[in-house]
């Protein structure tokens, strides 16, 4: 089934993608930007959609790194303990 795009929004040119990607991999100001982009009402809904994917996958990411250090950290502190 094709979706319709219900507000006649003006679909995203290469140009602007490549621009929302650029600044949504800068450190800090992308973090800020992906917050404004997903949650703001104004903005386009393809980017709107894009930002919440973003941050979905980024928090992912985040969630799986510190599974394995506190799992790796935990290994060295019980290794450590049973060394003396």
């Amino acid at each position: 089934m094709e979706m319709v795009n219900i507000y006649r929004e003006r679909p995203m040119d290469f140009k602007e993608w490549a621009l929302n990607i650029f600044l949504a991999s800068l450190p800090i100001i992308g973090f800020v930007l992906l917050l404004v982009w997903a949650f703001s009402s104004s903005e386009n809904s393809q980017k709107q959609e894009w930002a919440k994917g973003r941050l979905l996958v980024a928090f992912l990411g985040f969630l799986f790194v510190m599974v394995i250090l506190f799992f790796f950290g935990g290994l060295a502190f019980i290794g450590a303990a049973f060394d003396h």
